[in-house]
């Protein structure tokens, strides 16, 4: 079991717990667990293996230990089991609509027999949650909204930007130190400063590839090797956050950087502009149109040098989503 399905579950028995009425420090232990678990970029199900290992961590007592080994190791817990036996877990779901508490999912579910978002959704839709107290037409029109919006924008798998934030420089910290490693940056959606991150791409120039690519794919944090080659591996995380390293020629190490960092929408708009003006633009370099990548590249040794070379002053990649700053 990942650390995000054992968070998920965590957060669960919190709601469960609120619902009926539980002391608010017990609930508020099992939330915290759960933001802990997500945020642990080690497996938590290989560290419940060793008694008393998930302690040292800030946060986790010995019954949310506990918890945790049990739901690791046979899917479920004793308290779990109990609290699904009162709430349906299918209200769970309820109470990631916005709007909805676990005290307002409770009343829906006690009062209206509601159990499910679909039963929710018929139910606001024939006007019968306005019949009760303190919840009228208007608050009605704004959890169908509500719903709406979150059928529109389902949940996926990305971590918020803060719980992928201290293993991303962890991570490039440690592949930093290797012999012969000149420059490690991290990209992407995490270098744009997204609120989410879906996945962690670290450029390194210099090293071998044994050392480098042996030092992510052997690392303690990793759950799952996906790949591993010459000049690129990517593994997934206790936490769920894939990382994919790639190793990458110095004199390209601006257009890659460009390249990885994003957005695609940002890229685009670059690569529009590049053949304007006579030239091709990927992650290796930027090259004359008629010669292909058989000429060298233009001077792609670092971003601003691509942003110069198109005429462009040099773009902060917290604004490169293609909303004017390229115009």
């Amino acid at each position: 079991m990942t650390n995000a399905q054992i968070a998920q579950l965590l957060g669960n028995i919190a709601t469960m717990l609120e619902m009926d009425g539980a002391n608010v420090f017990r609930v508020r232990a099992y939330r915290e667990g759960a933001r802990i678990i997500e945020g642990l970029p080690e497996p938590a199900a290989q560290l419940a293996k060793t008694e008393g290992r998930l302690q040292e961590i800030k946060g986790i007592g010995k019954d949310l230990e506990k918890t945790i080994r049990d739901f690791s190791t046979s899917g479920t817990t004793e308290i779990y089991e109990q609290l699904t036996k009162t709430y349906p877990a299918s209200l769970m779901e309820l109470t990631e609509i916005q709007g909805l508490g676990p005290k307002r999912v409770k009343i829906f579910f006690e009062q209206l027999g509601i159990r499910s978002l679909e039963e929710l959704t018929v139910a606001a839709r024939a006007g019968k949650l306005r019949e009760l107290a303190g919840f009228g037409a208007t608050a009605e029109a704004k959890l169908l909204k509500s719903i709406e919006s979150a059928a529109a924008s389902p949940a996926s798998s990305r971590l918020l930007l803060h719980a992928a934030w201290s293993v991303a420089h962890e991570l490039s910290a440690m592949i930093g130190n290797i012999k012969g490693v000149e420059r490690v940056e991290r990209a992407g959606s995490f270098r744009r400063r997204r609120e989410t991150v879906g996945d962690l791409d670290l450029l390194v120039v210099g090293g071998t590839p044994h050392d480098v690519m042996g030092a992510l794919t052997g690392h303690s944090y990793v759950h799952e090797v996906l790949a591993k080659g010459e000049t690129k591996s990517s593994v997934r995380l206790g936490n769920g956050l894939q990382v994919d390293l790639r190793l990458v020629a110095a004199e390209s190490f601006g257009a890659a950087l460009l390249y990885f960092t994003g957005s695609k929408a940002h890229n685009v708009a670059l690569r529009g502009r590049a053949i304007k003006r006579g030239l091709r633009l990927n992650e290796y370099g930027l090259y004359p149109m008629a010669d292909g990548e058989k000429s060298p590249s233009l001077a792609c040794a670092d971003e601003a040098a691509v942003y110069q070379a198109l005429g462009l002053r040099y773009v902060e990649p917290e604004l490169r989503e293609d909303l004017g700053e390229v115009e």
